[in-house]
């Protein structure tokens, strides 16, 4: 496939990783933002986006505090990623479950390769390399995490199939989405080994979402390696003025304040009915109050 002035067009899928602990807004706005600005320039054709949650082996890792439950993290991605409607536009995002549920934290360029791996293969291939980890000395939790995710591939592997039957030589890759956060880390000494953030920026490339306060060519002009594969990173400014976070709707709660239309009111529904983000001591008293603030 061609784009304009007969330029190749990539075929991309783009895979946003991180805690999503809570999922908000501006994690699903940023898929949209990406996918516009990707078509526009002709050269790029989104087969979907996938939200790939951490697994709980993360807060030891990054020594986090107040990292929710995974089980409750996937739950509200879930509710976040539902269709207003049934006469509403085709859900195009979707949970990836398969980081998630591995039982030790998995770095950002492997979910990338594995996804890559996914696409490579067809949708009979794909079943034997899911679960390879077994036989190569896997955990048995890795594999069965594996397994368990194989139906969110289906809809990809079967896209892939279709045009590959029209284009035999079809090829796709992930793209990694991120916020100006993510971009600023990868100039950070000793954060992200070398290997990583080459293959990342060399084989998959970066769309990262930025905010007018930000200056994301000056980290791309400072930093050696993100300035040889600046062509490789696309930016997106969001002029929309949002500061929203995960750790700021975290406060909030904590707080006792409001949260409503900062995160899908599923998602919020969620978290007043499980009472997450708050203090173990204040739980009891606080679920009543949080129920009944969300309906009167």
């Amino acid at each position: 496939m061609t784009g304009g002035g007969d330029l190749p067009v990539h075929n991309v899928l783009l895979v946003a990783c991180g805690s999503f602990n809570p999922v908000t807004n501006m994690h699903l706005r940023m898929f949209e933002l990406a996918r516009d600005a990707l078509t526009r320039t002709g050269r790029f054709r989104v087969l979907g986006g996938l939200v790939s949650p951490v697994s709980d082996a993360y807060s030891q890792v990054a020594q986090l505090e107040g990292l929710a439950a995974v089980n409750h993290r996937l739950e509200m991605i879930r509710l976040a990623l539902q269709p207003p409607s049934r006469e509403g536009p085709a859900a195009w995002v979707r949970l990836a479950r398969w980081e998630a549920r591995l039982a030790d934290w998995t770095p950002t360029r492997r979910v990338l390769d594995h996804y890559q791996a996914v696409m490579d293969c067809g949708p009979v291939q794909q079943g034997a390399e899911v679960h390879a980890g077994a036989t190569a000395g896997a955990s048995a939790a890795t594999a069965a995490a594996a397994g368990a995710a194989t139906d969110d591939y289906r809809w990809l592997t079967g896209l892939l199939r279709r045009l590959r039957l029209k284009d035999p030589l079809t090829v796709a890759h992930p793209m990694l989405l991120c916020g100006s956060d993510m971009l600023k880390s990868f100039a950070v000494p000793g954060l992200w080994t070398n290997d990583d953030l080459v293959k990342i920026l060399r084989d998959y490339g970066l769309i990262v979402i930025t905010k007018p306060s930000c200056n994301p060519q000056q980290i791309i002009f400072e930093n050696d390696l993100l300035n040889t594969y600046e062509q490789n990173i696309a930016l997106v400014t969001e002029w929309t003025v949002n500061e929203l976070s995960s750790a700021f709707v975290r406060r909030a709660l904590r707080r006792r304040e409001s949260v409503r239309y900062l995160l899908p009111d599923p998602v919020i529904e969620y978290i007043y009915r499980n009472a997450l983000y708050q203090s173990t001591a204040e739980r009891p008293r606080l679920v009543r109050w949080l129920v009944l603030s969300l309906y009167c």
